[in-house]
Formats: structure tokens, C-alpha cells, sequence
């Protein structure tokens, strides 16, 4: 684009360039590179709302909030997540609607407030079958929705959840899904009543870690650490 904000207008988007921005915002928060990751995506909503593309805005705001919850700020993720969902409402079809209720889903999963996330997460899927998109994110919706189901006191429906989300990674080719379904069923062992599986934790999270440093996903790496942490005060084990 050359700089132009205007290469490729109206040809799919309204604003290409704001739309690249903002996706390049989402890959620096994978790679862990937040700062960077702020200013990219704080410069594509600028240039969205310049050139009146709404749904990029709320594109945007929906990887916002996905770096803020990756940052581990509850009420960021909160505040993206919502103008997400908004923009997504008024202006989005159903790719963008279904990612919007999946930030706002993760937020409100952040904040504690378990049943707003699993109404929201759950409302994400209805939107992804309705509309058959947005399915590339059915693994991650799942991870998520076991995570607020074990946070509502409902164990079994958690492990239920993670296990269709490590399978629904696995279908997708196993690819960056991994990451959030490994972590949901570590999680999910880890606060589960009756027998420790020590084993199958550390094979989940075995599982994301490769992952995590196979494709640079060191956003998620400070997540891994501290349930390896977890695991490892569970097992007496100060090596780990």
C-alpha cells in the first residue's frame, strides 16, 4: 500500500490498510510483543475511523481485547470486548459477530463473572453454526466455555467441554487451537476432585509448550508457566 490508507478501498473492505494493521496488532500480542502489538492496533482504529469503516473498527477492538487478555487486564479486555460486540451488532456479519462474543466471552471469563461468559460464549457458537463461520475458532469457544463452567462449580461439564476442545484441535491439524485447549483441560485436571492425573497435565502442557516455541506464541508462554507452577507445587516438586 505505500503507505496509503486508501489502496484497495471498497474492492472487499472499506479500509484494507486499517484491517492489515489491526491483524498485524493480533500476530505482535502472539508473539508477545504487546507494546508494539498497542501502537499498531491504536493506529488502525485511528485510521479506520478516518476513512468510516466500522467493521474494521470493530475488528480491531476485538484484537484489542485479545492482547489486553493476554496482558492479564481483565478490565481492558472488558472494555474492547464490549465495543466489539457493539460494532459487530450494528454493522459485522457473522465472522466478525462471532469473534466479537468470543472476546467479550474471554473478558467477562477474566473478570470471574462465569455465567456472562459462558451466555456470551455460548452466543458466539450459535452465531458460527448459524452462519457456518467463524469455525476455525470452535476449539478455542470450547476451552474457554470449560474454563467458565469449571469457574461456575460444574466439574464435569468443564472436562466434557475440554475434552471436545482437544479433539477439536486435533481436527483442526492441531495448529495454534492446541494452545487454548491444552491449557482448559490442564486447568480443569488440575481443580478436579478425585484422583490426581499428574500424568495427563503434564502431557497437556508438555503439549502447548511445543507448541507455544514451535510457531513463537510466547504470549501464551507466561499462562503455560504458571500451571507448570501449579503442577508442580501438587507433585512437592520445587525443580520445575
Amino acid at each position: 500500500a505505500g503507505g496509503d490508507p486508501t489502496f484497495g478501498a471498497g474492492l472487499v473492505f472499506t479500509c484494507p490498510y486499517a484491517l492489515c494493521l489491526a491483524q498485524k496488532g493480533a500476530f505482535l500480542t502472539m508473539l508477545g510483543d504487546l507494546e508494539p502489538a498497542r501502537a499498531v492496533l491504536a493506529e488502525g482504529r485511528e485510521i479506520a475511523r478516518a476513512h468510516g469503516d466500522p467493521e474494521t473498527l470493530g475488528s480491531n477492538h476485538g484484537f484489542a481485547s485479545l492482547l489486553e487478555y493476554v496482558a492479564g487486564d481483565a478490565e481492558g479486555a472488558l472494555e474492547h470486548g464490549r465495543l466489539s460486540v457493539e460494532l459487530a451488532e450494528r454493522t459485522g456479519g457473522a465472522l466478525w459477530r462471532t469473534w466479537a462474543w468470543t472476546d467479550l466471552g474471554v473478558a467477562e471469563l477474566m473478570r470471574g463473572e462465569w455465567r456472562s461468559a459462558i451466555e456470551a460464549l455460548q452466543r458466539a457458537e450459535e452465531i458460527s453454526e448459524e452462519g457456518r463461520s467463524g469455525v476455525e475458532g470452535r476449539a478455542l469457544r470450547l476451552a474457554h466455555l470449560a474454563e467458565a463452567q469449571l469457574g461456575a462449580g460444574d466439574p464435569e461439564r468443564a472436562y466434557e467441554l475440554a475434552d471436545r476442545a482437544t479433539r477439536a484441535a486435533a481436527d483442526q491439524g492441531g495448529t495454534v487451537a492446541v494452545i487454548p485447549a491444552g491449557l482448559a483441560m490442564a486447568r480443569v485436571l488440575l481443580a478436579a476432585p478425585g484422583p490426581f492425573q499428574a500424568d495427563q497435565i503434564e502431557a497437556a502442557l508438555g503439549s502447548v509448550l511445543e507448541m507455544v516455541q514451535r510457531i513463537g506464541a510466547r504470549g501464551y508462554e507466561p499462562q503455560v508457566r504458571v500451571e507448570l507452577a501449579r503442577l508442580a507445587r501438587r507433585l512437592g516438586d520445587d525443580r520445575r
